[in-house]
């Protein structure tokens, strides 16, 4: 988990599940990360249209 390598609940039941062979549902795991105050570490999703020269510029002070 601290890693970032699952992106999904349903990839962290697909691993539990080959990894010690214990199942368990989305709503379960979901619960269980809860508990253990785990999260998913993803990027936030950005625009197609998002041009990545704006935001380094905008950085580096030249607007």
């Amino acid at each position: 988990m601290e890693l970032g390598d699952f992106k999904s609940v349903w990839e962290v039941v697909a691993w539990v599940k080959a990894r010690w062979g214990i199942r368990y549902s989305y709503k379960g795991m979901y619960s269980l990360m809860k508990r253990h105050r785990l999260t998913l570490k993803v990027p936030r999703p950005q625009s197609e249209k998002a041009d990545p020269a704006q935001p380094a510029a905008w950085k580096k002070g030249g607007w």
